[in-house]
């Protein structure tokens, strides 16, 4: 979600939040107020709430199980995420797939959890691309005739105050949103795409630049900051926390340069950024028969044909064969998106199926449906020696893969 500080609030329902703990949360974070309207609702009132997004907040699994049940007899759902911290067995993950069906989208917000996972798998350097976009901000201000240690932001990254490295892994952060708010997408498997054309970033650098403010001013907000005359770190006051449109050309330069930089940021991190293509997969051929090396084939096939995008498998999340099909593909290391519009709750016959929904949602950053993109490409796998891909720019059918 991108918030807007400088405009009209965005509107936040709660369920399972009653008043006293909206009251508490309000207090301890005053800023949340800046940018936030929050109201608590009940699930009668789901339907006729305007809002952007919902949260439904689920304390324990009797809870979960109780709010999913009502929630399936609903309409579809619209924005609308279950905040859970509960173990997930089989019962209720198969809920939880077909609340998902319905729009439902859910977050697990165990944090102990989650750390255990990092812990258990290779070691990670979160910090590396907040890094280099450090290190590219001392460059940009040593070439600008800015002197490093002028102030506590010029500073190498072991000497830099908490507050500033969490201003730049904010900045890491927002670079896959300000992609996907103008149809691009960040492509980590390079090595399949070493000959695309670099994307010319310049031709939508004043509308990042825009969104590049508004996050910047998010970020000093939450910490507390307010606008001010003069720039004052004791008190947290700053100049820039304005509107964008009223800002001095010096100060959006920053902004461009910032979102100029990004394609560049990206290869330092071993990535790229293009245009999103996503190729909505209809199948009829069962994945269970089909071998690894043949997902490969089916995936190389058609990210040969548009290297010059990011491509994402879109997979309907209510078809056993595609969603069984999205786990082939993102084991062969293509990227993979779920999809849920106008589709409805099925009875699958597969006990693998919730478990290969759960971790393509878990790979999605909580988005239905994936990266916006035009469905341009339809992948129909009719068998293990045919598939047919047919798009506004390439027809193509009959492709040889043998499923060995």
């Amino acid at each position: 979600m991108l918030v807007r500080p400088f405009r009209d609030k965005y509107t936040i329902h709660l369920m399972g939040c009653d008043q006293y703990a909206l009251g508490s949360l309000v207090d301890t974070h005053p800023e949340f107020s800046r940018l936030f309207n929050f109201k608590t609702i009940s699930i009668g009132e789901l339907h006729e709430a305007d809002s952007e997004i919902t949260l439904i907040f689920a304390p324990d699994e009797h809870e979960s199980r109780q709010l999913i049940k009502e929630i399936l007899h609903l309409k579809p759902l619209k924005a609308t995420y279950l905040l859970h911290q509960c173990a997930i067995d089989d019962s209720l993950k198969s809920l939880l797939c077909d609340a998902v069906r319905n729009g439902l989208v859910p977050v697990n917000i165990n944090i102990q959890e989650s750390l255990d996972k990092k812990l258990q798998g290779a070691e990670i350097d979160e910090d590396r691309l907040p890094r280099i976009i450090h290190e590219y901000y001392l460059e940009s201000a040593w070439s600008r005739g800015e002197k490093l240690g002028s102030t506590p932001a010029l500073r190498p990254w072991e000497e830099l105050d908490d507050g500033y490295k969490d201003a730049n892994r904010s900045q890491a952060d927002s670079i896959l949103l300000k992609t996907e708010i103008i149809g691009l997408g960040i492509d980590q498997n390079t090595s399949l795409q070493s000959n695309s054309k670099a994307f010319n970033i310049q031709s939508v650098s004043e509308k990042l630049a825009f969104i590049e403010h508004d996050r910047w001013s998010v970020n000093r907000i939450m910490k507390g900051w307010k606008f001010g005359e003069q720039r004052d770190d004791s008190r947290k006051l700053h100049p820039d926390l304005i509107p964008f449109e009223k800002l001095s050309e010096a100060v959006i330069d920053k902004d461009r340069s910032a979102v100029g930089s990004i394609p560049l940021l990206l290869s330092f991190d071993g990535k790229r950024c293009a245009p999103v293509i996503n190729a909505r997969i209809v199948s009829v051929y069962d994945p269970r028969l089909a071998s690894q090396k043949f997902a490969r084939t089916v995936g190389a096939m058609v990210l040969s044909e548009f290297e010059s995008n990011v491509l994402y498998f879109e997979v309907n999340a209510s078809s056993e064969n595609d969603v069984l099909w999205g786990n082939r593909l993102l084991d062969a290391g293509f990227n993979v998106c779920v999809g849920n519009s106008g589709i409805s709750a099925g009875n699958h016959s597969d006990a693998g199926y919730g478990d290969a929904l759960f971790v393509l949602l878990s790979h999605q950053n909580l988005s239905l449906p994936g990266p916006q993109a035009p469905d341009v490409i339809h992948l129909e796998i009719v068998s293990s020696a045919k598939i047919k891909v047919t798009a506004s720019q390439f027809e193509g059918s009959g492709i040889e893969a043998e499923n060995g």
